[in-house]
């Protein structure tokens, strides 16, 4: 029999094998795959394996039966929620034979390395379109998530204290009140301006100025539960917005702040008092209202001297 056609089909085949393995080995990303139509196995190309410190003859499933590596452990998540294992992507690709959309998955390896990812999931087909396995991509995200966590910190936050700034607060305060409003909730919020703070700059310079602020924001952090919003509302102002906390803690927390400040000098500069205001929230006032009403009080007690609270039930 003449098997020419064969032979050169043959060639062809193993041709187009070693062009797909040496792709599949040149991949900058990791490619995970099943040859089991309800991809309980999986394996990787040499990247996958490294990503997830697996060797070729290693199950890559999260949901294989057999133990995994002590100190190995993958979370799935999609948008935002985190997600079993009937919704892994090669699995849910296979099951409903469409493409998975990207999910994000947090690894922890043996060596101690945590790292995130992004994978997308889709089914193969055979000649006759049934499934017959499914195939993922998987791409190192660590970076870009490190990226846009410090532009969402920058956005938030003031770089001189690392208190959040007032684009935060708005947020926060939207939050809070519908909050408060919908459980019948206390909120209080705390605002105080650092006593003569001109005649510290003017009298020590602006360096000084600023490590008083920084000073004064590390003393506030440490007397606030992780639930308190500390912001620099400008310059020397600071807002506390303290969330289940009526008029009594609130100002119980002011006083704490107070004392704080007159019994802790910086440097040659000495105790820097500063002069506060406490507004517990009234349903039926408005956000500015608030702001507006909290603000008033520290001025008062400007007008009355400083180093004071100023607060109405």
């Amino acid at each position: 029999q003449d098997i020419t056609e064969r032979k050169r089909a043959e060639q062809q085949l193993f041709e187009a094998h070693e062009r797909l393995n040496a792709l599949m080995q040149a991949l900058p990303v990791g490619v995970s795959f099943s040859d089991d139509p309800t991809c309980q196995h999986i394996t990787g190309n040499p990247m996958l394996l490294a990503q997830f410190e697996m060797t070729p003859q290693d199950n890559v499933s999260a949901s294989a039966a057999e133990p995994t590596a002590a100190g190995r452990r993958v979370r799935y998540f999609h948008q935002g929620q985190e997600i079993g294992d009937a919704e892994l992507p090669l699995q849910r690709a296979a099951a409903e034979d469409r493409v998975i959309p990207a999910m994000e998955l947090e690894i922890r390896l043996p060596s101690g390395r945590c790292w995130l990812a992004e994978v997308i999931g889709a089914p193969l087909h055979d000649a006759k379109n049934q499934t017959i396995g499914g195939l993922a991509v998987v791409m190192d995200i660590s970076q870009r998530k490190r990226l846009e966590e410090d532009l969402r910190r920058l956005a938030t936050t003031d770089p001189l204290t690392g208190a959040f700034n007032r684009r935060y607060l708005a947020q926060a305060l939207e939050t809070e009140i519908s909050r408060a409003q919908r459980h019948a909730r206390p909120l209080s919020l705390i605002m105080f301006d650092l006593d003569h703070f001109k005649r510290i700059n003017d009298q020590f310079g602006h360096d000084q100025g600023d490590a008083v602020l920084k000073n004064i924001a590390m003393l506030v952090r440490d007397r606030l539960r992780h639930t308190d919003v500390f912001v620099r509302w400008g310059g020397e102002e600071f807002m506390i917005l303290a969330p289940e906390t009526a008029m009594p803690q609130a100002l119980a927390l002011a006083e704490t702040l107070q004392a704080a400040f007159r019994q802790s000098p910086i440097g040659d500069i000495g105790p820097v008092t500063a002069s506060f205001g406490v507004a517990e929230y009234r349903p039926d006032e408005t956000m500015d209202q608030w702001l507006k009403r909290v603000d008033e009080q520290v001025y008062q007690v400007k007008r009355d001297g400083r180093d004071r609270i100023s607060y109405r039930p």
